[in-house]
């Protein structure tokens, strides 16, 4: 009876030591996708905790060809904030995650979107459309001399900007559950020289908040991202 005692003992000890010796983090894997879902490769996805803890402050992996990433080793049960980070461009896309229990892989089901692309030229490409946008601060600016304004404009190296149509503006919106009714920017249909000041949701995307610039001190333009009258290489949105 004393030797089962001991036996079942011994074997109870080595299961607790062995169940602590095993993996005591967690991993998560995930795709990223840009606005016409195709993956965006090259880029840092940065994992950093809510709440701190030693040893698990931050990590950071690259995103593969197809888009896809993988980071292991980070704390189980805690919840992190997974930001992007590209030598290009920046983005506003963020995303709260709650890892799984030790030992755990938690796989996104859902790619992650990055829609817009912050150039550091300050422009902004949606690359869900292909267009560019450029916030350019301007004074004095009304119905009658806006054209013109535009015209002159040579932006980022570029000569071909013109004013956006209502329907593109109302087309940048990507979150109506964070968008405000806001006042307001210029507008002209299928390049009519013809122009309306008009309202437009801000959902506080990367164009509305890539200046700080007053709307009666600005001009909104926008432009094909690889036209033919470009005055410069147009850059890459998808490339890190």
């Amino acid at each position: 009876m004393t030797k089962i005692t001991h036996r079942f003992a011994f074997i109870l000890f080595l299961g607790l030591f062995l169940f602590g010796c095993g993996d005591k983090t967690t991993g998560v894997e995930g795709i990223l996708i840009d606005g016409k879902n195709k993956p965006v490769s090259g880029v840092s996805i940065i994992f950093k905790p809510v709440h701190p803890k030693p040893g698990h402050e931050q990590f950071e992996t690259k995103t593969s060809t197809d888009g896809r990433f993988q980071i292991t080793g980070i704390a189980p049960s805690s919840e992190y904030i997974m930001t992007i980070l590209s030598g290009r461009w920046s983005t506003h896309t963020a995303k709260k995650i709650k890892t799984p229990q030790p030992g755990e892989k938690l796989v996104l089901t859902a790619p992650i979107k990055v829609r817009f692309n912050q150039l550091k030229d300050g422009t902004v490409v949606d690359t869900a459309t292909g267009l560019q946008w450029l916030v350019f601060p301007a004074q004095e600016i009304t119905a009658a001399n806006v054209v013109k304004a535009v015209k002159d404009l040579r932006e980022a190296g570029f000569a071909d900007w013109r004013l956006p149509s209502s329907r593109e503006v109302a087309g940048l919106l990507e979150n109506p559950a964070l968008a405000k009714k806001t006042c307001c920017v210029w507008t002209a249909e299928d390049s009519s020289e013809s122009v309306e000041w008009v309202a437009y949701e801000d959902d506080n995307q990367e164009l509305w908040t890539s200046k700080k610039v007053s709307p009666e001190n600005r001009i909104v333009v926008v432009r094909a991202l690889t036209p033919s009258t470009a005055a410069a290489p147009a850059p890459s949105a998808a490339t890190p």
